[in-house]
Order: structure tokens, then sequence, then C-alpha cells
């Protein structure tokens, strides 16, 4: 199981690596940790009856039902069947690993095990951004970008840029760290460890990371963090005197606003073009979404794309390129939902995500907030690290875990 466990979790930021189009190495990972949980356990299936799986389950009813109107529906002309079969495996891939990673996770020892390999992966991580970020000082403009294995997104290795390590995006190299840094800290909140110092030099790396990529997302995601664990992260300080501890807040706040002072200017008069896709592309999509008979239902599973190459929009502030077969050209996971499942599916997921994590209401915000960096319906760091904090959160574990 421990092999399992390890090529899960390496392969897990390797989202934006591609083994074929539209298969990255993470969903390999994600595969063979459901294989491995199937001949694990013979109770690792899909338990519909179950009370606290119905959550998901009613999402699911939903996709199937719209998908068959879809179908019958012979005006979609921009339907990809093929896209209909591989979107909703990927689904049901994903649903069983929600429903069954309790399973695998039995023994404390493994989900300890999970986690000292998930921090050794985001020490590698960072070490390969500073490389990036270091290599620019000397006029060597390296990304980690492999020709029909990885895709770029606006950068050019004829000047500076901002890091993103092996990600295409600055954002998604510090959604990662922070989803990452997200389930570490809940599951040593939830245990008893002694390892506040590796803690602290992991926050630290993490937050360097974070400087240089200058993503004003993951700086966001990070403070939520800090704040959500600050007695955790200072310890005896935190409770002693609280003043030092929004002094130091308030100091990283005000470094990376002065860092950051010339972007935010460009996004306050809507010259930031990340900025501008992400919030008023996503106004600007949604408007077309509510006006046509796509509002309730949506355009179908994993078949936006092909819907906005069928009905060749003009867009001012939505960014959406045909040729990348791999961008799904929409930066907002509430927006993506609604396209792809309608207002009716956004309602059960947001109903979803809010009954999963009601007694911990902060990391219910955390998701909300990440939810105006990226798109990530399907993607398997996401439904992971939701998976894991399900367990960690509302699996009721009576033993302590231990790090060493």
């Amino acid at each position: 199981m421990k092999a399992t466990i390890w090529i899960v979790i390496v392969l897990l930021p390797f989202f934006n690596f591609f083994i074929a189009p539209n298969i990255s190495f993470a969903d390999i990972g994600l595969l063979i940790g459901c294989v491995s949980l199937l001949f694990h356990n013979n109770k690792s299936i899909f338990i519909l009856s179950s009370a606290e799986n119905r959550k998901l389950i009613f999402l699911l009813i939903w996709v199937l039902f719209s998908s068959f109107l879809f179908i019958l529906d012979t005006s979609n002309n921009y339907i990809k069947y093929l896209t209909i079969v591989t979107s909703h495996l990927r689904f049901l891939m994903i649903l069983y690993l929600f429903f069954n990673l309790r399973f695998f996770f039995r023994n404390n020892y493994l989900l300890n095990y999970l986690i000292r390999v998930w921090v050794y992966v985001i020490y590698f991580i960072c070490f390969l951004a500073f490389i990036e970020y270091s290599l620019q000082f000397f006029g060597i403009y390296y990304s980690y970008y492999f020709e029909g294995i990885t895709t770029t997104t606006g950068r050019s290795l004829k000047e500076s840029f901002r890091i993103s390590s092996i990600f295409n995006e600055p954002s998604y190299l510090v959604i990662y760290l922070n989803f990452s840094l997200l389930v570490i800290l809940e599951f040593i909140n939830q245990n008893i460890i002694n390892s506040k110092l590796k803690l602290r030099r992991l926050l630290i790396i993490i937050f360097l990371t974070t400087l240089f990529s200058k993503s004003l997302v993951g700086f966001v995601l990070m403070l939520i963090l800090i704040l959500m664990y600050k007695n955790l992260i200072f310890g005896n300080i935190s409770i002693k005197n609280s003043l030092i501890i929004y002094f130091i807040f308030s100091l990283f706040s005000g470094l990376v606003l002065y860092l950051n002072m010339d972007r935010l200017e460009e996004i306050y008069l809507l010259e930031d073009g990340s900025a501008n896709h992400r919030l008023l592309g996503a106004l600007e999509l949604s408007t077309i979404i509510f006006e046509g008979d796509n509002f309730i239902k949506g355009v179908g599973l994993g078949q936006h794309k092909n819907f906005l190459i069928a009905k060749s929009y003009s867009f001012n502030d939505h960014f959406f390129m045909k040729d990348v077969s791999r961008n799904s050209g929409i930066n907002n996971m509430f927006l993506l939902i609604l396209v792809q499942t309608g207002f009716v599916g956004l309602s059960l997921y947001l109903y979803f995500f809010y009954k999963t994590f009601r007694s911990r209401k902060s990391i219910f915000l955390f998701f909300f907030v990440s939810g105006f960096g990226w798109a990530f319906t399907f993607n398997p760091l996401y439904w992971f690290c939701v998976s894991i904090l399900n367990i960690i959160i509302n699996g009721r574990k009576k033993n302590l875990i231990h790090l060493h």
C-alpha cells in the first residue's frame, strides 16, 4: 500500500504533464490509486444507500439525467460523444475515490506516511521553483516545458517571467502548495504530533515560493490558512500575546502589497489580463449562459470547449483559444460548473461542499476563495485533497497519530 501512496502523491502535482491528449500523469496516479483500492478491500464499492454519500449522489444523478437530455436533443450539434464518455468515467472515478478512501486509511500509519511523502514532494516542487527564479538573474529564462507533454500560456523565454515550477501558471503552483498545506495543517491540527519546527520551515519555504511567483490568489489563500491555524503555527505566542501575531500578519500583508503594487494598480485600472479573465471574463461568459436556454441544465459535462467553438462568441475579457486542446479557457470554478451542469448542478455542488465541511466553515471559505483562481472540476489534486480532508475531519478516528 505504501508504494501506491508514493505513486499517487508524487504524480499528483503533474496535472499539467500529459501522457496522452487530456490524460495527465496525475490522472494516471489517481487511476492507480483507484485500482489498488479496488483490490485492497472488497468493501470498497459504491454505497449509494449511505446517508453520508447522498450529498454527492444527488449531483451524480443530476449530471446523468442532464446528459441524457443532451443526447436526446438533436439540436445540440456541438456534443462530442467521446468527451461525454470520458468525462463521466472521470467523474465516477472521483466519486469512487471520495466514497472509498476511508477503507485505505483505516491504518493510521498509512495516513502518516502519506503526509510525510507529501511534504517531501512540496520541497521538490519549491526547489524547482527556486532554480527557475535564480536562473533569471543570469539571463537564463528557462521553464519546465517539454514538447508534446506540457503546455505553456503566454510565457516568453526571452525575458523575466513569474515562476511557476512544473505548472503552466504561477497560480497553479501556489494553489497546489496551499491546497497541500491545508491538508497538512488540518492533519497536524487533528492529531498530537511534535513537528512544529519542521512545520514552520515548510511554511517559510511555501511563503517564499508564493512571494516569488507574485500570485495574488496564493497570497490570499496562505493568509487565510495562517488565520485559520494561527494557534497551531505560532503555538504559545498566539495564546499569550495575540498582538505579536497581528503584527506579523500585518508585516507579511504589507510586504505582499509592496511587492505587488504595480500589479494591483493594473488590476485597479482593469489592465491586468489575468484578473480581467478570471473576474470580468467570468461575468461576461456567465451573462451568455444566463441569457440562453442552458441556464438550468448547462451545456453538458465536459462540453464547454465544444460549445464555445460551435457558437463562436466574441469576447472582450474572456480568453479562449481554440487551438489549445488542453486548456479549458475558463479559470473560475463556479463559472465552469455553471456552464457544464447549469444552475441546478452548481447549487448541488455548493450544497455538497457546505454539508461536507459544515463543521469547519473556514475550510469551506478556503475552497470558495480558491474557486476564483482556477477551474478544477476533474482535477486530481482538488478531489484528492477534498477526499483526504473528509477523512481527517469526518472520519472520527479514535487513534492518535505521531510523526517522526
